[in-house]
């Protein structure tokens, strides 16, 4: 995953100069770079838009005491799309302007979670369950001092 990963960081760039290049050629160099700006612009101004939302959602859902994981998860999906749309090129303009789609957004977070509880359940040892019981007890109180006990040592006065 990780190669994969190392691999697409490399490539971008080259992908999207090619993009760039064939779209100068088929539009002109001062829209392509019109576009690229306005991706970023409006972009941003939907990110902000649906981020702002996004927190309203999450404040409701604390309030009324559920965790707010959905919203989270949206939430970091629109930050990643707010990166995408900052970087320079079309093709990740597409990948940011799909993650400002809810339904994208669900459906990249439904995967993520089946992703993370396959993991957890392979982590998991159910053979390592230990049963036990247990209380809790009250410390003594360091101030009282138990005066049924004697140490000989009263010095010729008696304890009362």
């Amino acid at each position: 995953m990780a190669i994969l990963i190392i691999f697409a960081l490399i490539a971008l760039p080259f992908i999207e100069i090619s993009i760039f290049i064939e779209a100068g050629r088929a539009i002109s160099i001062p829209a392509v770079l019109g576009l690229t700006i306005l991706t970023a612009v409006g972009g941003l101004a939907i990110v902000r838009v649906q981020g702002l939302n996004n927190f309203r959602r999450m404040q409701q859902a604390m309030d009324q005491g559920k965790p707010p994981i959905a919203e989270i998860v949206h939430g970091g999906l629109l930050l990643v799309a707010g990166v995408f749309l900052l970087i320079p090129g079309f093709l990740t303009d597409a990948v940011g302007a799909l993650l400002l789609l809810p339904p994208v957004r669900a459906l990249i977070g439904a995967g993520f979670f089946r992703i993370l509880e396959q993991k957890v359940r392979k982590t998991r040892h159910h053979d390592d369950i230990i049963d036990a019981e247990y209380w809790e007890e009250e410390a003594p109180d360091p101030r009282r001092i138990n005066h049924d006990q004697d140490d000989g040592d009263t010095g010729g006065h008696k304890r009362s």
